[in-house]
Formats: structure tokens, C-alpha cells, sequence
């Protein structure tokens, strides 16, 4: 007899889902403090798993006027995912410059710089 397929996790008060989730909820309906409340939430859960919450995080502090804040949240959804074309363009938008985020010291290690020069 086939074994069944796993069951998911439930997405609960433990769950980095839930409140990533709400958190969007909270976005959509334009309570950007909840928001913010929630996608901290999800972020102290689990910090690297969702380059959409720090986007969603730095979106919300824009939507209040704290700058910084969304700047760090951008750069954190960056290093996450470099690829991410809305933490990038965001980040550009609040520094009003070129986005360069830092490499981590892996990727600095692998660049071949490591005084070979």
C-alpha cells in the first residue's frame, strides 16, 4: 500500500507564514502599523526564509515616513534574495542613489580578491 504524502505544517501562531500572511492582510487594508507588528513577528521567526516580508516590513515603514527603517528592511530582503527587482528599486527610491549592498564575507571570500592581487 502507497505511503500518503506528508501533511503540511500548520500555518499557526508559530508559524513564520502566519504572520508573514497577516501581515499582508494588514498591508492590503493600509494598517501599516499592524503590519509592521506582524512582519517583525515572522522576521524574528524565521530571518532569511522571505525577501517578500522585508519587502512588505520596508514598505509599510515607507507608508509612515520612517525612512531608515524601510532602507534596512530593502537591504535585508537584498541579501536574501540579490536578485529581488522590488527591494532593489525600493532601496533606490529611498537612498536616491545606486543600490550596493554589501556582500557577505562568503561571496567576498570567493571573489578571487583574497590577496592574490
Amino acid at each position: 500500500k502507497p505511503k500518503p504524502p506528508p501533511r503540511p505544517a500548520p500555518a499557526g501562531p508559530d508559524s513564520h507564514l502566519y504572520y508573514s500572511n497577516r501581515s499582508a492582510a494588514h498591508f492590503a487594508l493600509g494598517d501599516f502599523e499592524r503590519s509592521i507588528r506582524d512582519g517583525e513577528r515572522s522576521v524574528a521567526l524565521a530571518p532569511t526564509s522571505n525577501a517578500a516580508t522585508h519587502v512588505r516590513l520596508g514598505e509599510a515603514h515607507l507608508s509612515l515616513g520612517q525612512d531608515e527603517e524601510a532602507a534596512d528592511a530593502f537591504e535585508a530582503a537584498i541579501l536574501i534574495d540579490p536578485e529581488n527587482g522590488r527591494a532593489r528599486e525600493m532601496l533606490k527610491e529611498v537612498r536616491g542613489a545606486e543600490v550596493e549592498v554589501a556582500k557577505s564575507p562568503v561571496e567576498s571570500a570567493s571573489d578571487g580578491e583574497g590577496g592574490r592581487g
